[in-house]
C-alpha cells in the first residue's frame, strides 16, 4: 500500500502469485467518494427522477390506496422508512413490484399501485424526457472541472508517472522494469537509509544505524556471510556476558 498525491487516495500494488511477475495495481478511496464518482454521470437523470416525485405532490397525483398497500407491504415483512411521507415510502417497493410485473409478462393485469406507477410514468417522461448521462470522454483532462472523479484521474497520473522515477537501493537503482542501466538521474527518487535491507524492528527504530550495522557485517567475511552473521553473534553474547558479570559484582 503506498500514498499517492490524493491526500485520501492509496495505491495498492498485488503481486502475481503464479509463478511470474505480473502485478495487480488498485486504487484505493473511501466509499462516498466513489459513489459520488459513480453517480455524476447520471446527476441529470437522478434529479429528473427527484423532480418526478415532486411533479407527482404538485399535480396532486398522490396515490388513493396509500393505507392498502402500506399495510399489505407490512404484512410480506416489509419496515417503512422513517421520517419520510408515508406515500414516498411505497416507491420502494412499487419499483420491485413494477419489475416482477414487467418480466412475468403473462397478459394479467397490474395491480392498483402498479398501474398507478406506469400511468404516471410514462405521462411524466412524455412531458420530460429521461436525460441521456453525461458520458465521460476518454481523455480525463476534458472531463468537466466540477467532475469528482477528475482530481482522482488527476491523481493517479501523477503517482504513476511518479512510480516510473528510478530510486537507489543499496549498491544499485532500479525502476518498475527492474536495474537501470544508467543509474539514477537528478529526478530519481531519493531512497530511504535502510532501503535493499532486512528491516523488522530494528530497522524501523534507528534505520541508519541498521545498514551500518548490516555492511559491517557483511564486511568481515564478503565471501561467506553466514559466518560473518556468526562472528556478530559471537561478539554480541561476549559484550552480555560481560555486561553480566560487571552488574552483578
Amino acid at each position: 500500500i503506498l500514498t499517492t498525491t490524493h491526500p485520501e487516495m492509496l495505491m495498492s500494488i498485488t503481486p502475481y502469485a503464479g509463478g511470474d511477475d505480473s502485478i495487480s495495481i488498485s486504487f484505493l478511496l473511501p466509499g462516498e467518494i466513489v459513489q459520488k464518482c459513480r453517480e455524476y454521470p447520471y446527476a441529470a437523470r437522478n434529479q429528473h427522477q427527484a423532480n418526478f416525485i415532486k411533479w407527482i405532490e404538485d399535480e396532486g397525483r398522490l396515490p388513493d390506496h396509500i393505507e392498502e398497500t402500506t399495510d399489505a407491504l407490512i404484512k410480506k415483512g416489509w419496515s417503512p422508512r422513517p421520517n419520510m411521507p408515508k406515500w414516498t415510502t411505497i416507491l420502494g417497493p412499487t419499483l420491485s413490484a413494477v419489475y416482477e410485473f414487467k418480466n412475468k409478462n403473462d397478459g394479467s393485469e397490474p395491480t392498483p399501485h402498479v398501474a398507478w406507477y406506469l400511468t404516471l410514468v410514462e405521462e411524466y417522461n412524455s412531458l420530460y424526457p429521461i436525460p441521456d448521462p453525461r458520458y465521460r470522454n476518454e481523455h480525463w483532462m476534458k472531463w468537466d472541472d466540477e467532475d469528482p472523479m477528475k482530481p482522482i484521474a488527476a491523481a493517479i497520473f501523477e503517482t504513476l508517472h511518479d512510480l516510473k522515477r528510478p530510486v537507489g537501493i543499496r549498491d544499485i537503482d532500479i525502476d518498475p522494469w527492474g536495474p537501470c542501466k544508467e543509474g539514477c538521474d537528478i529526478d530519481s527518487a531519493m531512497p530511504a537509509d535502510v532501503a535493499g535491507y532486512p528491516a523488522g524492528y530494528l530497522g524501523n527504530v534507528d534505520p541508519k544505524g541498521f545498514a551500518e550495522l548490516f555492511s559491517l557485517i557483511t564486511q568481515t567475511c564478503p565471501n561467506d556471510h553466514a559466518k560473518a552473521i556468526s562472528i556478530a553473534s559471537e561478539a554480541i553474547r561476549d559484550r552480555l556476558k560481560k555486561s553480566q558479570k560487571e552488574s552483578s559484582s
